[in-house]
């Protein structure tokens, strides 16, 4: 009983200082904030195909480029607001991930050849969006400024943007704890174990994994949505470029994989060390900030091989090390 009233505490104290939080910080460091919510509720979209499925998507950057530029064309095209057009892009997002999960997992391409795919589908969306002019072509598109609106998604201040992606995360990370034991995820999870067991053991696998990209690219897609509308520009190699992939499975694999909180925790990690690096090369020597980040991923995964969620231990994984003991 004193236990659960501490946990109750510490989780009250905990949610008063995120929402304060906002207001304490600066500007610079309220916008990192958002990019470090954005980033936690992206892997942990990718989380279910990928982490959950043991599927290697490397292709997420299409539902979040589509959605963008769904929501963003018909704001600026027809005055639609990015509330709604947001719903509109996840159905265009849903439909191209129909046609990847039908074409990869009906004729059983699998790992490096479902990564290769899924990398090829969203190098065409970019191609095809660097020569829409329709769409802004390689310099993409402006969002006009409409003031402080929430129809149109625009705010003076980034409080509002810090609680609307703060309440995206919370939600997507609260429903997949609560549905962590359905019978959904567990096939998901048999799945990755051990595809052709899981087949054996009567698991529908290609309806599984089907529905579980289905699931992942509409929920990547909201994301692409607030991007665009807090950033107000998008552009082919910001919404469709490769990184934007990579970055979803190398906070995964930082985090834990496959894990709830992993994602959270790989991202606050991964944007604090981006940050840091960036200033230490004051955006000069290219990319080598990269390199110290691919170094970090090494250690990570040498050191904490199941992620760093590890370091703070759940009752499955003291479960788990007790019978491993």
């Amino acid at each position: 009983m004193k236990n659960l009233i501490n946990k109750i505490l510490l989780g009250l104290i905990g949610i008063t200082l995120i929402c304060l939080l906002p207001f304490w910080v600066g500007d610079y460091y309220l916008f990192l904030l958002v990019l470090t919510c954005l980033n936690a509720y992206m892997a942990t979209s990718w989380n279910i195909i990928g982490g959950m499925g043991g599927q290697l998507a490397l292709g997420h950057a299409a539902f979040f480029g589509l959605s963008g530029y769904t929501s963003t064309f018909l704001f600026q095209k027809y005055g639609l607001s990015p509330w709604a057009g947001m719903w509109i892009g996840m159905v265009v997002s849903a439909l191209y991930g129909a046609l990847i999960g039908l074409l990869c997992f009906r004729y059983k391409v699998r790992g490096t050849y479902f990564a290769l795919v899924t990398l090829a589908f969203v190098e065409i969306l970019r191609i095809i969006f660097v020569n829409l002019k329709t769409f802004g072509g390689s310099e993409g598109i402006v969002i006009g400024l409409k003031g402080h609106s929430w129809r149109a998604f625009q705010f003076e201040s980034k409080v509002p943007y810090y609680f609307i992606i703060l309440l995206m995360l919370a939600a997507l990370v609260l429903t997949i704890h609560h549905f962590r034991n359905t019978r959904f995820i567990s096939y998901l999870r048999a799945i990755r174990e051990d595809e052709e067991v899981a087949q054996a053991l009567g698991i529908d696998v290609f309806k599984i994994k089907f529905w579980g990209l289905i699931l992942s690219a509409c929920l990547t897609s909201l994301g692409g949505a607030f991007y665009a509308q807090y950033v107000l520009y998008i552009d082919p190699p910001s919404m469709f470029g490769l990184t934007r992939s990579f970055d979803m499975v190398f906070i995964c694999i930082m985090g834990g994989m496959g894990t709830i909180l992993g994602p959270v925790l790989g991202s606050v990690v991964f944007s604090a060390f981006m940050e840091v690096t960036n200033a230490i090369f004051k955006g000069g020597y290219g990319a080598n900030h990269l390199i110290l980040y691919g170094i970090l991923l090494m250690v990570v995964i040498l050191v904490f091989p199941r992620g760093l969620i590890t370091l703070f231990p759940t009752n499955f994984h003291r479960r788990k090390d007790a019978v491993r003991n």
